[in-house]
């Protein structure tokens, strides 16, 4: 992004007034004394297969951990929608999916991660990362990576974080996220619209079929 192609894209933000700029991130500098560190030099040496997934896609997973665990601070993506504050919440990961009948989340998801700077959490994901990598499974390296430590790890006091139900961040459905763009086309639609921001809200927004 910080390329004249990249101005372009962002000069509607910039004159919009918002304060906004690209860097390149230093990867030697942010994966230096990690595990991710010796697995990037084995990738630019050409002795890490990367995949059919785009490798920026693998890069981005695993730079939004290591930039978490360098400093601190909160990760989103850039399509989500923020509607509250953060403030007050720390070491949180969420949950996108949940087993109904069990209660318990199925899928967590890394598009939204709050954390202290150098969190255990955050380690065992970059190790994950780098020991496991496969660019050949989408998610692979992103979501599901973050699903399979967090199943091995939770109950431990020493990693002391907490996974929040998906009414926190990702209350509608990827794939109904356009409903939420468009005009009430009928009173269910409408009622689907207006679900208050609580965990039944979570449920309707699943079971209703809002294409």
């Amino acid at each position: 992004m910080d390329s004249r192609r990249g101005m372009q894209i962002l000069q509607p933000f910039l004159d919009k007034g918002f304060r906004i700029t690209s860097i390149s991130p230093d990867f030697d500098y942010l994966f230096k004394d990690t595990v991710a560190e010796a697995w990037f030099d084995a990738l630019r040496k050409g002795n890490v297969n990367p995949g059919e997934v785009s490798l920026g896609q693998n890069l981005s997973n695993l730079l939004r951990l290591a930039l978490l665990y360098k400093f601190g601070g909160g990760y989103i993506d850039t399509d989500v929608l923020v509607l509250k504050s953060f403030a007050n919440l720390r070491n949180v990961i969420g949950a996108q999916t949940m087993d109904i009948e069990t209660g318990n989340w199925s899928r967590l998801n890394n598009a939204v991660m709050i954390f202290d700077k150098g969190h255990p959490l955050l380690y065992k994901f970059i190790e994950e990362f780098a020991l496991t990598f496969n660019g050949n499974k989408w998610g692979h390296n992103g979501p599901y990576l973050v699903s399979r430590v967090v199943s091995r790890v939770n109950g431990r006091p020493e990693f002391d974080f907490n996974v929040l139900p998906p009414v926190a961040f990702y209350p509608v459905d990827w794939s109904r996220i356009r409903g939420l763009f468009r005009g009430p086309r009928n009173e269910t639609h409408l009622k689907w619209l207006r679900v208050p921001h609580g965990y039944d809200g979570f449920w309707e927004v699943h079971e209703m079929q809002i294409p």
